[in-house]
């Protein structure tokens, strides 16, 4: 208390606002009262109320809080207030209105945060979780990502205690918050009475009253079969959602999500659209939400940050930063989006010391918490945004010289982090190649020391050159074809040459099954996990994959397909499954075998999470239990993987 003592105030706007506010409830709308001069707003003065710390910065006003507060706090709580730049969401600038729009803030602002927080430590005994305000999972939200805005599955304004969501949270309430008058729209008053026709047919409608048609697609729209034929997989172009919603701002994500919530209308978000199976980011007879109209790329004024929406794809990221000379760690396939976090109605920003839990379990724990809005990296500098890579392809009388030149750049790479690659082992008619995709962060990465066993070897084709990393990712993307039936499945194994030597016998000798089958291509791939990978993991807090540098570098073994025909799905998915089996057996005899499975080479067949291992999965059970306590992410997002199984039920002979 004696800082509040010291540097309380009892005077200015914002003081009178919150004395008005808290000392009238009968006030119809104390956003409306106009304050007087200083003396007369020193005259409001009543006792301090405290509110634990339940403002929201993504709010455009300040007193957005104080309305909602007031309602359904002041007779139990004390304000503790502060003035000029002690008030978190103050701007040295003078701005007060959205903190994230200048990232060059974010450290003073989490100095007033702990301020903040430390003196509401100190007057209430209880533990509460530290709060500010602001799917797909890849290794750049694993290592590099620093804030999450996301919308929670609670309420928009509540106190943050031990229990995210109160008790006595109403739906129709934080609704009507939002301006949403639940009884004024026809559907859903029908779904209550259950005459109308049906949870996604009210949610939808809903949806279209409140926002104009070029928010809202019906399936016989013209937008709704553009949108749904965009795709990667043809496999997800196959679902057919009640609607198409498009949002525009963070708000309207915590508005849908709440509709949902009150309809009981299933919902899936799209950001790239890249994942394999039905669902993913799909919504069978429910609400598909697309990200398209969150594009905003924002650097910092310092260029040591970049704030990036998930309707962003990666090309168009790359593309963004390069006048910056910086880049971000991310996906190397230009069309690959860069992902979805709103929790069920709430927005936040997750940070790594605001909601440090939350933070740590969305990297890696996929969508189970929430729905992500933006994400802010840490910015690479990258001078004339050059670098170097292509494909090396080499027939089968160097496959012993790739296996091995590939484990020595997985073993070596502490001593030179800027180069990466991955094997891709194919057959075109009777050939057995390796295509060997390298790169380096820096132009000329052929004379890196790294590379020296694969330029010790002769290639039959090469692309490797000098390039923009936008024009890399625009190479990489013809090699990703649109509009075909897709499976993506993996294991992981500790570095070893002798299981990569293996696995490559077992594809080849597993391939003849389903090298008939129209349009089919198998491809097995090789990528590394190395010790730097898994040091970055820890910085920030850590993360959820459960994977720890010391127990040594890994590979991903990845079989990638695409076909023809939904009468092969099953040969296809018999032959993997067949394949992969064979794989883990080996690498289990070998004492090689690792739990891990990368969650975006992950099938629909393997249950991801449980990978995790047994402590980080406890924990991730109980962070969602605090931050969604009714489980919204797991029953009304039913797809991609959950917390406690696959997306499909596995195979019979599926080991876990």
């Amino acid at each position: 208390m004696p800082l509040a003592e010291e540097s309380g105030s009892f005077d200015g706007g914002d003081q009178g606002l919150l004395n008005i506010f808290f000392g009238d409830g009968t006030l119809e709308h104390p956003a409306k009262q106009v304050l007087g001069n200083a003396t007369n707003r020193q005259r409001t003065v009543r006792t301090w109320y405290r509110l634990s710390f339940t403002y929201n910065i993504e709010m455009h006003k300040v007193y957005r809080l104080y309305i909602s507060a007031v309602l359904r706090y002041r007779p139990k709580h004390k304000v503790i207030h502060f003035i000029g730049e002690e008030k978190p969401w103050h701007f040295p600038n003078g701005k007060i209105d959205r903190l994230y729009d200048d990232s060059a803030y974010f450290s003073f602002y989490c100095e007033m945060v702990d301020k903040w927080w430390d003196v509401c430590r100190q007057v209430d005994a209880r533990q509460l979780q530290v709060a500010c305000c602001p799917g797909s999972t890849s290794f750049a939200m694993i290592v590099g990502v620093l804030i999450f805005p996301l919308v929670l599955a609670g309420v928009g304004h509540a106190e943050l205690t031990s229990d995210f969501e109160p008790a006595d949270f109403n739906v129709t309430s934080e609704l009507l918050a939002m301006g949403v008058r639940v009884n004024t729209i026809d559907m859903l008053e029908r779904l209550a009475r259950r005459d109308g026709p049906g949870p996604c047919a009210a949610a939808c409608k809903a949806l279209s009253v409140v926002y104009d048609s070029n928010a809202v697609f019906s399936q016989d729209q013209t937008g709704y079969s553009d949108f749904t034929g965009t795709y990667w997989s043809s496999i997800q172009s196959e679902v057919v959602p009640q609607c198409v919603f498009r949002p525009s701002a963070p708000k309207d994500v915590s508005l849908l999500i709440l509709l949902s919530r009150l309809s009981r209308c299933p919902f899936a978000f799209k950001s790239g659209g890249h994942a394999a199976f039905a669902g993913a980011s799909s919504a069978q007879g429910g609400i598909t939400v697309s990200f398209e109209n969150f594009k905003n790329v924002t650097v910092s004024h310092d260029k040591k940050t970049v704030k990036i929406q998930p309707g962003n794809s990666w090309v168009d990221v790359y593309r963004a930063l390069e006048p910056y000379e910086i880049t971000v760690t991310g996906g190397r396939v230009a069309r690959v989006g860069t992902g979805g976090l709103t929790l069920g109605g709430r927005i936040v920003h997750a940070t790594p010391t605001a909601f440090p839990r939350l933070f740590w379990a969305l990297r890696g724990g996929g969508n189970n918490f929430g729905i992500v809005t933006s994400f802010t990296f840490e910015a690479i500098p990258f001078p004339q945004n050059q670098m170097w890579g292509g494909t090396k392809t080499y027939l089968e009388s160097s496959f012993n010289g790739v296996v091995d030149a590939f484990a020595g750049v997985v073993a070596n790479s502490p001593t030179d982090p800027k180069a990466g690659l991955w094997v891709a082992w194919i057959q075109q008619g009777p050939l057995k190649l390796a295509a060997t995709e390298l790169w380096y962060a820096k132009p000329n990465g052929s004379g890196a020391a790294i590379f020296s066993d694969f330029m010790a070897m002769t290639p039959i084709a090469d692309s490797t050159q000098n390039r923009n990393l936008s024009e890399y990712a625009d190479a990489q993307q013809k090699t990703n074809p649109y509009g075909l039936r897709e499976v993506y499945w993996c294991v992981t194994t500790k570095a070893d040459a002798r299981i990569a030597r293996i696995a490559r016998d077992i594809y080849y000798q597993e391939r003849p099954a389903v090298a008939h089958l129209a349009g089919a291509r198998p491809v097995l791939i090789f990528q590394g996990i190395t010790e730097g990978h898994m040091r970055h993991m820890e910085k920030n807090g850590g993360n959820a994959v459960g994977l720890d540098y010391r127990n040594g570098p890994l590979y991903i073994i990845q079989i990638a397909c695409w076909w023809n025909s939904a009468a092969d799905d099953a040969a296809i998915y018999a032959f993997i499954q067949k394949a992969m089996d064979r794989i883990t057996a080996e690498a289990t005899t070998l004492g090689v075998q690792s739990d891990y499975i990368y969650m975006n080479y992950g099938s629909k067949f393997q249950n991801v999470i449980a990978g995790y291992g047994a402590a980080n999965v406890d924990k991730l059970h109980r962070i969602a239990g605090e931050f969604d306590p009714k489980g919204v992410f797991q029953t009304l997002q039913p797809g991609h993987f959950k917390l406690d199984r696959s997306p499909a039920p596995p195979l019979a002979t599926t080991p876990r």
